[in-house]
């Protein structure tokens, strides 16, 4: 911000030093006025701009300081997820975390839509193939970790690919932007957004893709119901991710579904993670955030080893041998985004904590950016 209202001072006075009438003159005065006056923008959390607006009067700021404080002074912290203020000292990383899923989580209208969309899809494939069973959703809607930013997974199996253009003309004139569409082999994969809401699309010529995501899904279902820690850390490293767009597969980042099976993965080393946030969270970026290049694990017995030739293998919960984590590129740069959270939420592991001036625990590492749409 201050760098925008420096280059605007600049480029005035360098304005100023040609021939402008007085009129001229004048008006880009006033500009620099505005620009250093503005108040739409302010420092949000981890000196990321937030979009809360703040007035920079002296009387504003002493009224905002008054607002911060308790009847018995305790300090009052606000953030997306606790929108309505909280007493800093009363914070705790594993009630704030929680706090963070109820915020994430689809409302009945999010789900609804996304549910309808679906639906609509649907109703094209049967247009083009007329013969095929409905679409199977899988994925983090399907077992119901969805966030607002996760794409709604469909497949289709048994589809006679050749009328793979002609469903994609078909989706095209129902109102869905194409973001991707990759036709190779026995698969297809299209990737289609409308109300902004993205589905991720599988087509398939085999018969059986959907038992076998179909065996995903029901063992997925049963371990979050045995680790109610599982859902709302995942929508924070979710969080964590997306900031850094390392959870775009696209780009070798990392997939959601390799991420669960690694939240998964802690919850078998520590009864207290599977039912504690907190400590979840913690004991995930330490693992991840400093375990050397070549790291094996199995999500299904806890087990792990070091390998050559890979930076992750994620075993897969039905097939052992099957690496989810293989297309993740970006592994490394990950492991130290991983390992630089880890490093600042211990600034909230001791009492010390009460001189430190961030607002809550995980305002250190996560921005709060468009959250604050979430809570009206």
């Amino acid at each position: 911000y201050s760098f925008c209202t420096l280059l605007t001072a600049i480029t005035i006075a360098d304005l100023k030093m040609t021939n402008l009438s007085s009129e001229d003159a004048s008006y880009f005065d006033s500009l620099l006025t505005e620009e250093v006056t503005r108040s739409n923008c302010t420092d949000g959390s981890s000196g990321v701009f937030s979009s809360a607006p703040s007035d920079t009067s002296i009387g504003s700021k002493a009224m905002r300081r008054q607002r911060q404080k308790g009847e018995n002074g305790e300090t009052i912290v606000t953030t997306p997820w606790y929108a309505e203020g909280a007493v800093k000292e009363d914070i705790k990383l594993s009630s704030e975390i929680e706090a963070f899923g109820r915020l994430q989580v689809l409302t009945l209208v999010e789900r609804s839509a996304r549910t309808s969309l679906k639906d609509t899809l649907q109703e094209l494939t049967k247009k083009v193939w007329p013969g095929c069973v409905d679409l199977l959703t899988y994925g983090s809607f399907a077992v119901g970790i969805s966030v607002p930013q996760s794409p709604v997974d469909v497949v289709l199996q048994g589809v006679e690919l050749s009328k793979f253009p002609e469903f994609l003309k078909l989706c095209k004139e129902e109102g869905f932007t194409v973001l991707t569409e990759v036709a190779q082999g026995e698969q297809a994969f299209l990737k289609i957004k409308k109300e902004n809401i993205v589905l991720s699309l599988c087509l398939s010529s085999a018969s059986n893709v959907c038992g076998h995501l179909s065996k995903h899904v029901e063992k997925v279902k049963k371990i979050l119901k045995s680790t109610p820690a599982a859902a709302p850390v995942y929508a924070v490293l979710r969080a964590v991710l997306q900031q850094t767009s390392h959870n775009d597969t696209t780009t070798g980042g990392l997939p959601s579904y390799t991420l669960l099976l690694m939240i998964i993965f802690i919850t078998k080393l520590s009864s207290a993670a599977a039912v504690d946030p907190g400590v979840l969270l913690v004991e995930f970026f330490h693992v991840f955030g400093s375990s050397p290049p070549g790291l094996k694990i199995n999500p299904k017995n806890g087990h792990s080893e070091t390998i050559q030739g890979e930076p992750l293998f994620v075993c897969d919960l039905v097939d052992s041998s099957h690496n989810t984590a293989a297309g993740c590129t970006r592994y490394m740069q990950i492991r130290s985004q991983f390992s630089q959270c880890g490093m600042a939420l211990e600034k909230w592991a001791s009492s010390s904590w009460r001189g430190y001036r961030g607002r809550t625990p995980l305002s250190s590492i996560l921005a709060y950016g468009t959250l604050w749409e979430r809570c009206g």
